[in-house]
């Protein structure tokens, strides 16, 4: 599983974690400015600052630890995946909001 952080805040705890499946919700809500609805609660989309991977999060460490360079090390393939899987949710999500594309889930492939 993939997990992003939608980050609403300047402070080191103001996020919201998602993971794959929400993460179109989360970019669609930051391109437009609507209200994004998340397990862990909602957010207005102009108030997202970025989407961002969360590592903390893949890797099983709690919400507040900060990676060390060890960790950055260890996270980087997981890093590189996470960001593929973000730029190719946000080129979908960009192309359903255009009309260009029917608006549909990601392919299996990608929630590999």
């Amino acid at each position: 599983m993939k997990y992003f952080r939608v980050k609403i805040g300047y402070g080191k705890d103001d996020f919201i974690s998602v993971d794959e499946t929400e993460l179109p919700t989360a970019i669609r809500a930051q391109i437009t400015g609507k209200v994004g609805v998340f397990r862990e609660g909602t957010v207005s989309g102009n108030h997202i600052q970025a989407i961002l991977p969360d590592l903390q999060r893949a890797a099983g460490f709690h919400r507040d630890y900060q990676l060390t360079g060890e960790d950055y090390e260890e996270l980087r393939d997981t890093d590189k995946d996470h960001k593929l899987f973000l730029g190719e949710t946000k080129d979908r999500v960009t192309a359903q909001i255009a009309g260009k594309e029917s608006p549909t889930l990601p392919s299996k492939e990608l929630l590999v």
